[in-house]
Formats: structure tokens, sequence, C-alpha cells
């Protein structure tokens, strides 16, 4: 059993002139992973937290570093927003994995259903 963490780019915008990001909308999502099936595919619980955000961003279309919107990856733009100094991947990892395991204990101290 182990939890996972997905990042996901939800949305941008962008200039369009010239391409330059000006908005990202991401989001994370930390999951229960129980096992897997038979292609090694995981297997999740029901389990899950998400959070979500905006970055607004600031760029200058005349840098070397510049990246055309058509080249842009997810890759590209999740590294942009853990960068940023008001986004801590891991304080955002650890506070959707506790609240995850907040669930899985609480759950293996009570019973639902009925007894019959």
């Amino acid at each position: 059993m182990a939890i996972t963490n997905t990042w996901k780019i939800i949305d941008l915008k962008s200039n369009a002139s010239d391409g330059g990001v000006t908005l990202i909308k991401w989001s994370c999502v930390a999951r229960n992973q129980t096992g897997t099936d038979g292609l090694n595919n995981p297997i999740y619980g029901l389990e899950e937290a998400t959070e979500s955000g905006k970055l607004i961003t600031t760029y200058n279309a005349s840098l070397e570093s510049f990246i055309p919107y058509n080249n842009l990856t997810e890759n590209n733009i999740l590294t942009w927003v853990w960068e940023d100094s008001s986004i801590d991947k891991n304080d955002i990892e650890t506070k959707l994995n506790n609240k995850i395991q907040s669930v899985i204990n609480n759950n293996s101290t009570t019973n639902q259903g009925l007894p019959w």
C-alpha cells in the first residue's frame, strides 16, 4: 500500500501575440494505491485528496531560455510551478498524504455496514 501524488496542469493562459504564458492552473492529487492488477497497472482505494491553485507568471520573450507556446510540455510548466517560491511541492504532498493516512487509520478502527 502506497500513496501516490500526481501533478497535472489543468489550464494555461498565454499572450496570443508571442505565446508567453501568463497564468498556470495546476492540481496535485494524492491517492492510496492498494495494489496492482495482472498487467501491473495500479489499483487505487477510495481515499483521495486534492489541492489545486493558480500561478500568475511573467516572462521575457527575448530571452534565449524562452520556450515558444507550441514547444511547451507539461513537464516544463510543472517545473515552473515547483520552482515558484509561493508553491512548496513537498509541503503540499505531505499535507495531502497526511489527509489520506488519517482516513486510512480511521477506516482501520471503524466498521461500516450491517452485522447481518
